[in-house]
C-alpha cells in the first residue's frame, strides 16, 4: 500500500512538474517578447505555485531561479542593443515620433510651408495649431477636397502605419492613397525633424519611393535647392 501512495505522489508530483514546466516556458517567452523580466514572479506565482503540488513547486522554484538567471543578461544585453537600434532609427527618420503639442509664437507662418506641388498636387492650405492630433486631421480633410474636382478620386489614409522597408521597418507618420498609389506625409515642427525628414527622403529615394510629402513649420527649399517653397495659399 505504501508503495502504490509513493507511485499516486511521484505521478502527481511529476504532473503538476510538467505543468509547471510548461507555464514556465511561456513565463520566459512573454519576458523575451516584451524584453522585460518585470512580470516574471507574478506570472511564475499565479501559474506555478497556486493549488500545485508542494514539491512540483519546489523543484519548479528552483528551475525558475536559474532560468531567471540565465534570462536576465539576455535581457540587458538586448535592451542595450535596442536602445542603440531605436537611436539610430530615430536619427535615420525611420521612425518619426511627435509630442502632443508644440508652440507655435516663435513661427514666421500660420500655415506649413510645403512640398505638395512639387508632387504633383494643386497646393492645398493647412493652419499650424501646433497640435499634432488636430494638425493630422486638418491635412485629412484638406486631402479630401481633392474629390471636389475628382468625384472618382479614392483618397485613403492611415496614421502611424509601419511598414517594410528592404530588411528594416518604417514608421510613416501619416500616409495618404490617392487611387491606390501610396504618399507618405511628414510633419516638421523641430530642427530635429528637418534633420530626419532629409535623412528618410533619401532612404526613401533610394527603396524607389520618389513622391514623399511634408508639411513643416520651416522653409522648404525646393528639389532644385534654387528656391524656398512658400507657405501655401490656395485650397485644392
Amino acid at each position: 500500500m505504501q508503495v502504490i501512495f509513493i507511485l499516486i505522489a511521484a505521478a502527481y508530483t511529476t504532473f503538476y512538474l510538467a505543468v509547471n514546466l510548461t507555464s514556465l516556458t511561456k513565463i520566459i517567452s512573454l519576458s523575451l517578447y516584451h524584453n522585460s523580466f518585470k512580470s516574471y514572479w507574478k506570472s511564475f506565482h499565479s501559474e506555478c505555485v497556486s493549488g500545485k503540488s508542494q514539491y512540483a513547486v519546489i523543484i519548479g522554484f528552483i528551475i525558475a531561479l536559474l532560468l531567471f538567471l540565465v534570462i536576465i543578461p539576455v535581457i540587458i544585453i538586448r535592451r542595450v542593443v535596442y536602445n542603440k537600434q531605436s537611436v539610430n532609427r530615430k536619427e535615420s527618420g525611420l521612425i518619426f515620433n511627435y509630442s502632443k503639442s508644440y508652440p507655435t509664437e516663435n513661427n514666421s507662418t500660420i500655415h506649413f510651408y510645403t512640398n505638395i506641388q512639387e508632387v504633383g498636387f494643386k497646393d492645398i492650405r493647412v493652419p499650424i495649431s501646433g497640435n499634432t492630433k488636430k494638425d493630422f486631421k486638418e491635412t485629412i480633410l484638406k486631402f479630401q477636397t481633392f474629390k471636389k474636382d475628382h468625384p472618382y478620386t479614392l483618397i485613403e489614409h492611415e496614421e502611424h502605419k509601419y511598414m517594410k522597408l528592404g530588411d528594416d521597418y518604417i514608421k510613416f507618420p501619416l500616409l495618404i492613397t490617392i487611387n491606390n498609389s501610396p504618399y507618405p506625409v511628414y510633419f516638421i515642427y523641430t530642427k530635429q525633424h528637418e534633420k530626419q525628414f532629409s535623412s528618410i527622403k533619401q532612404i526613401l529615394k533610394t527603396n524607389g519611393v520618389d513622391k514623399v510629402i511634408c508639411f513643416s513649420v520651416f522653409p522648404i527649399t525646393s528639389q532644385s535647392g534654387s528656391e524656398v517653397i512658400k507657405p501655401s495659399i490656395s485650397l485644392a
